[in-house]
């Protein structure tokens, strides 16, 4: 759905087809990457963190899921939204942070994906995602 936001123009089933494309090519590489839903990474991030370290030994601080720390990690997120749009505004479809707006494009755009013409591609990302998410 993020890449619906992202990219407008893109068809639901142009991004189901990148999206199978990308997770099936990266797979192979499963066991040198730790892998979060975006649920887990904008609720426990500090959980995350600790994956990566027992994965690969190494001792990164575990992110303390406080306001004050989610607020300037989104801080950070809206300062390089606008370096990477060379705007001054926070261009909300492409900032990578929730907000009501880009909620209310993906209930718009979720429509899309329930289409019968992308029924197979859409079972083929679910699968895909499932495979990912067990390994």
């Amino acid at each position: 759905m993020s890449l619906l936001v992202r990219e407008p123009r893109l068809s639901a089933k142009r991004a189901l087809i990148d999206y199978i494309r990308f997770y099936e090519k990266i797979s192979a590489y499963r066991s040198y990457f730790v892998l979060a839903t975006f649920e887990e990474v904008i609720m426990d991030f500090g959980a995350v963190i600790q994956r990566v370290n027992w994965r690969f030994g190494t001792s990164f601080a575990i992110f303390e899921h406080t306001e004050e720390n989610v607020e300037r990690v989104f801080q950070l997120v809206e300062k390089m939204d606008k370096e990477d749009t060379g705007k001054t505004k926070v261009t909300e479809t492409t900032v990578a942070r929730p907000s009501e707006y880009r909620e209310s494009i993906k209930r718009v755009r979720s429509k899309e994906l329930y289409q019968p013409s992308v029924a197979e591609l859409l079972h083929r990302a679910k699968d895909v995602y499932q495979r990912m998410a067990e390994e």
